[in-house]
């Protein structure tokens, strides 16, 4: 589908031209008169990391306005109403789900491309602000709100869509580790979204999960844990996501009368 096709196309180009635009900025920043490839190659080596996490709060930026401005979603999609029932249950379906997808990865033994960048970037003052809300909002605009609104607009069995827009997901993340637990979290949110006809929900449960995450990273660089991927005991959650479930489905409430049911 074309949107789709825009979509990815916008992710990767606002990741890539954010990424430019900090070396630009720090280069401005740090050689404000002499310039030559040799001191760009050892800012980019001494700052790699800086420059990437501050790239990425640009492209997510970037990616904000860009799919405004070509009306992939509206500003009414930030002011649908959800229940406090809705706003618990997603919390609790976002822990259970989070510490399932993290105890997976821990016990597989997964590796994780971006541990290191996360302990090196964990302090800087911009890195919570891309991290906890650049991050969800960007993420569920583009995976839910465009690309898997998109799908269900052109009459696409719902579950289809869930499983194809969470497979986008976890793909385009680029990292084993990170790809386990957003293809969970993109069924989860996007089972949200299709019920609710709302990305509140799942705004709600990614804000929640990168919180908690960042927490984690937080704690790990600064020596007060080992690691930032828990041992989980995936039974008991496997019943507590089950027991989530049917609670969900009893009692779930749509915020915008216009959720599909599946």
């Amino acid at each position: 589908m074309k949107k789709i096709t825009v979509s990815i196309l916008l992710f990767f180009l606002s990741q890539f031209g954010g990424i430019a635009l900090s070396v630009l900025l720090f280069i401005l920043i740090a050689f404000p008169q002499e310039l030559s490839v040799g001191t760009i190659k050892q800012l980019y080596v001494e700052k790699q990391s800086i420059i990437n996490i501050t790239g990425m709060f640009i492209g997510q930026v970037l990616l904000f306005f860009s799919l405004y401005g070509l009306h992939y979603f509206e500003k009414q999609d930030f002011r649908k109403k959800i229940t406090p029932k809705t706003c618990i249950l997603t919390a609790l379906l976002t822990i259970t789900a989070l510490a399932f997808t993290g105890g997976l990865t821990a016990m597989f033994g997964v590796k994780d491309l971006n541990h290191q960048f996360f302990l090196d970037i964990a302090t800087f003052p911009i890195s919570p602000i891309s991290i906890i809300i650049g991050a969800p909002i960007t993420e569920e605009l583009l995976f839910r709100r465009a690309m898997l609104g998109s799908m269900i607009e052109k009459g696409l069995n719902p579950w289809v869509a869930i499983v194809t827009s969470a497979l986008l997901f976890a793909v385009l993340h680029l990292n084993p580790a990170q790809s386990i637990g957003a293809m969970g979290a993109g069924l989860l949110f996007g089972w949200l979204y299709i019920r609710t006809g709302s990305i509140m929900p799942g705004l709600i449960g990614h804000f929640i999960n990168n919180l908690i995450g960042y927490i984690h990273i937080l704690l790990e660089s600064k020596g007060v844990i080992e690691t930032s991927q828990p041992q989980i005991p995936i039974a008991a959650l496997a019943i507590l996501a089950a027991a989530t479930i049917v609670l969900i489905k009893l009692q779930s409430d749509s915020c915008s009368g216009k959720g599909i049911k599946i």
